[in-house]
C-alpha cells in the first residue's frame, strides 16, 4: 500500500523476491527505491510509473515493467495499481500488486523460438510436405503445402489450400485416404 507521495506505509513478504532494496528498519522508503533502486519516481515510455497514472485518472491501471532481484536477474513483471479513495473521491492510497511472469515469457520464447524452427524446417525441406486436416467433414483437407510440394506437384500454395489430399491420389487410394489419415 502506497500513499500520494510514493511511500510504501505496507508491504507483504512476497514483495522481498522482487524488490532490489527494502529496508525494514526504514519508516518510509519510497516505492521506486525499493523495486527499480532509483532515487526518483520511474518515468517515460520505457519505466512508467503506474502511480502517476492512478492519481492522474483515479483510475486502476495495469503495466509491464522488468525488474532486476537482489541477484540482479532480469524479472518480468505486471503491475496493477488500485486507487483507494477517500470520501470525496480523491486519493487516499494505492494498493499495488505485482505479478511475476518471467516464467510464462521464457515458455512463451522458446514456443515461438520453436516455432521458427518448425517453420523453417518445413519450408526448406527438400521433401513434399503437407500438412492435412486429421477429422472431421473435411478429413484431408490441405491446410498447409511447403515449396517443395508446389513445386514437385505444380501448385501454388494458394491452390493447394482449395485441395483435399484425395485431389492428388489415384481414385483407388482417395476412397482409402481418410481411414488412413484417421490412423
Amino acid at each position: 500500500v502506497i500513499d500520494q507521495q510514493y511511500r510504501v506505509i505496507m508491504t507483504n513478504h512476497k514483495l522481498l523476491g522482487i524488490a532490489r532494496k527494502i529496508n525494514s528498519g526504514t519508516p518510509s522508503q519510497y516505492c521506486y527505491e525499493i523495486t527499480h533502486d532509483l532515487s526518483k519516481p520511474c518515468s517515460g515510455k520505457s519505466n512508467p510509473c503506474p502511480l502517476q497514472k492512478v492519481l492522474e485518472t483515479k483510475l486502476p491501471v495495469v503495466i509491464t515493467h522488468t525488474h532486476f532481484d537482489n541477484l540482479y536477474n532480469k524479472m518480468f513483471i505486471e503491475i496493477t495499481a488500485t486507487p483507494i479513495l477517500d470520501e470525496n473521491g480523491e486519493v487516499l492510497h494505492i494498493i499495488e500488486t505485482f505479478k511475476n511472469f518471467t516464467r510464462q515469457n521464457k515458455i512463451e520464447t522458446a514456443l515461438r523460438d520453436s516455432e521458427v524452427r518448425y517453420r523453417s524446417l518445413f519450408e526448406q525441406s527438400g521433401d513434399s510436405i503437407f500438412i492435412l486436416k486429421a477429422e472431421g467433414p473435411q478429413t484431408g483437407k490441405i491446410l498447409s503445402a511447403n515449396k517443395a510440394a508446389c513445386h514437385m506437384y505444380g501448385y501454388t500454395e494458394e491452390e493447394f489450400l482449395r485441395l483435399s489430399i484425395t485431389d492428388l491420389d489415384t481414385p483407388e487410394h482417395a476412397a482409402k485416404a481418410p481411414e488412413r489419415i484417421r490412423r
